[in-house]
C-alpha cells in the first residue's frame, strides 16, 4: 500500500492522536485498526510504520479504559 492509501483506507481507520505528545524526534502518534475490536498506536519512519502498542481493546488505546 502506498501511504496515501494507508491513510484513506477505511478498514485501518488511520487516526491522528492530538491528545498525546510524540516523543523527541516523531511528528505525531496514530492510532490504526489492526482487528475488528484491536488498536494500535504507531508512528511513520521514512517507508516504515513503527508499532507503539497493541491495546487489548478499542477503548484502551485511548486511555479510557
Amino acid at each position: 500500500m502506498t501511504w496515501n492509501q494507508v491513510y484513506r483506507d477505511k478498514g485501518l481507520n488511520w487516526e491522528k492522536i492530538l491528545s498525546v505528545r510524540p516523543p523527541a524526534g516523531v511528528d505525531a502518534i496514530y492510532s490504526l485498526r489492526i482487528t475488528q475490536s484491536r488498536r494500535a498506536t504507531a508512528y511513520r519512519d521514512g517507508d516504515f510504520i513503527r508499532l507503539l502498542t497493541v491495546a487489548p481493546d478499542h477503548d484502551a488505546t485511548y486511555g479510557r479504559k
